[in-house]
């Protein structure tokens, strides 16, 4: 009875933390592209 409680606490903190994983998601893209990105072997620099 216990697991199940614990087990559904952490199934609800996971749904309540998904739009901020979503946010981060997103944030981390448009700092990638602020910053731009280095050249890799075969690809060009991109100017953030």
């Amino acid at each position: 009875m216990a697991l199940a409680a614990i087990g559904g606490a952490v199934a609800g903190v996971w749904r309540a933390l998904r739009p901020l994983r979503q946010f981060m998601a997103r944030a981390e893209e448009f700092w990638d592209d602020w910053a731009g990105q280095p050249a890799r072997a075969g690809v060009p620099a991109r100017r953030g």
